[in-house]
């Protein structure tokens, strides 16, 4: 029984927050957004689910399972309070997309690097590091430039009460918390084989 309503809870946020896109980015007259937004996060979710279940057997376990699961739920939630919390704080709707796009890939990825369950149990040293150099390159890379940006002033993260820094900034920095929770969790589990 606990399943099943978790499962019936789990498709009406789906609803809702697909609504609330659609109603949103239609109110700010960009609709479009909203579309390629729903699109391009349910076209990443369809394919990490249609991966999990294809390496389920070799790779996955029940739990990594849920913990995936998981992190799409409080992903979803965080979002869908952002949604209707934060638009009034920016100036430009599309910077608000990237905001949340950046925001809901943090918690998403985030939850799963921390729980252990963004690569499987035969995921190599290699392939481990490698994806986690990369993300931090990436992230620190791009913060670093954005924040030198802001220190000569060439781009400003606030101005007039409103948030107005141009919206790669959101995707970087999403990058470097996901590569830092990342090796958060790589680190912790050195710790506990020590």
């Amino acid at each position: 029984m606990k399943n099943k309503w978790a499962s019936i809870f789990e498709k009406v946020l789906h609803v809702l927050w697909v609504a609330a896109n659609l109603i949103f980015f239609t109110w700010v007259g960009y609709w479009f957004i909203g579309v390629l937004f729903i699109l391009g996060f349910y076209l990443l979710y369809g394919l990490l689910l249609r991966s999990v279940s294809r390496m389920e057997k070799e790779s996955y376990d029940e739990r990594q399972n849920q913990l995936k699961s998981n992190s799409y739920k409080w992903g979803l939630k965080v979002g869908f309070i952002l949604l209707f919390t934060m638009p009034g704080f920016f100036s430009n709707p599309s910077d608000f997309a990237f905001f949340l796009m950046g925001i809901v890939g943090s918690v998403i990825v985030g939850y799963q690097m921390l729980s252990g369950s963004f690569f499987g149990h035969n995921a190599s040293k290699g392939e481990i590091y490698t994806t986690l150099i990369v993300s931090l390159i990436i992230g620190a890379g791009g913060t670093f430039l954005y924040c030198r940006d802001m220190v000569i002033g060439s781009q400003k993260l606030v101005a007039e009460g409103r948030i107005t820094i141009d919206s790669g900034f959101w995707l970087v920095l999403a990058s470097l918390v996901i590569s830092l929770t990342g090796w958060m969790y790589v680190f912790k589990e050195r710790a506990n084989k020590a």
